[in-house]
């Protein structure tokens, strides 16, 4: 929005001030604008142009992403582990705690593998890097799972981010 406005000239040069109203869902770029000066019979008598570059707003709220190190494979009857890294952002610190759970499109699926739970804590900007533990027992079916992983900020919920991997379970 760009708010117009009369400006009385006594002959002399005049300074205004042109106010540019941006709104939230304008999309980022650059917008010419042109400010032209007339007369009262409308006549042209001066002109302008300058660019109003938007660019996106800047996430300012501390908090953190979690990524994995990809699929994993479990024969059953043991376990193993996935690395996993929590990035904090915007100067969060503070503990995450982290859940974790498994899911399967099997049919009838027995014994489903378990995953640990940890907490993380975040000190600094460096990301933080983990572990979550997966077992499959001996009777676990074989087959493909999905692990998801959620880390939660201990004293917010309101703060946390996820990931998923895949799990094979073979024999």
């Amino acid at each position: 929005d760009l708010v117009p406005g009369p400006v009385n000239i006594s002959g002399s040069a005049v300074s205004f001030l042109v106010s540019v109203a941006v709104g939230t869902g304008t999309i980022p770029g650059t917008y010419p604008v042109s400010v032209i000066g007339a007369d009262d019979t409308g006549k042209t008598t001066a002109s302008t142009s300058f660019n109003v570059i938007v660019s996106a707003p800047v996430n300012t709220t501390p908090g953190f992403s979690l990524a994995n190190s990809g699929p994993l494979t479990v024969p059953e009857g043991t376990s193993s582990s996935n690395t996993l890294t929590l990035t904090p952002a915007n100067g969060y610190t503070g503990t995450a705690n982290i859940t974790c759970s498994v899911t399967t499109a099997l049919a009838n699926p027995v014994n489903l593998p378990t995953c640990s739970g940890t907490a993380v804590a975040v000190t600094g900007a460096s990301p933080v890097g983990f572990t979550v533990q997966i077992a499959a027992a001996t009777t676990t079916t074989v087959g493909t799972y999905t692990v998801n992983v959620t880390a939660t900020d201990a004293s917010s919920s309101s703060i946390n981010a996820g990931t998923t991997f895949a799990l094979t379970v073979n024999s």
